[in-house]
């Protein structure tokens, strides 16, 4: 996937230094980055960061992960149709039980907003919240649609 260079960028990564070299593909845009990468199995001890993080994986074989986060553990078999949510801010420490292929979507508050428009944001009362696995076909079918144009060379370039 090509770097897009543009000032304006957002150029976001969650991906921890030690780990950067399991970063297979990038797509930058102006509200959002995307980036695919293979992990694990390992413990991740991420610091906060200011965007939110939708992550999917991309492969089909069954995954055990989990995650410990606000002093809570939560484990799941994550499905080919769930997506993990962390929220901008928020800390968390990660395992997954073999190697995954993920595609993870990096977008700050101020994106969100831009893209759903405050009027709506304000009367949903919504607010990302941290999950590790919940069931969200649409949600991954929007990720996995990002990739694809980045994979393509952002042929529907969003800026």
């Amino acid at each position: 996937m090509p770097i897009l260079s543009k000032p304006e960028m957002a150029e976001f990564s969650r991906v921890p230094p030690s780990f950067r070299h399991t970063i297979s593909g990038r797509g930058v845009w102006r509200l959002c980055t995307l980036e695919q990468s293979c992990i694990g199995p390992m413990h991740d001890p991420t610091p906060s960061a200011p965007f939110h993080h939708f992550a999917v994986r991309l492969d089909h074989a069954p995954l055990r992960m989990g995650w410990m986060l606000d002093g809570k553990r939560t484990d799941t078999n994550m499905p080919e149709d769930h997506i993990s949510f962390i929220p901008a801010g928020a800390s968390f420490t990660g395992w997954l039980n073999r190697p995954v292929d993920f595609v993870c979507l990096y977008f700050t508050p101020s994106a969100l907003m831009a893209a759903a428009g405050e009027e709506a944001m304000v009367a949903a009362k919504s607010e990302i919240r941290p999950v590790l696995g919940v069931q969200s076909p649409t949600l991954c079918r929007l990720v996995r649609a990002l990739h694809s144009d980045a994979v393509q060379g952002h042929p529907y370039e969003w800026y």
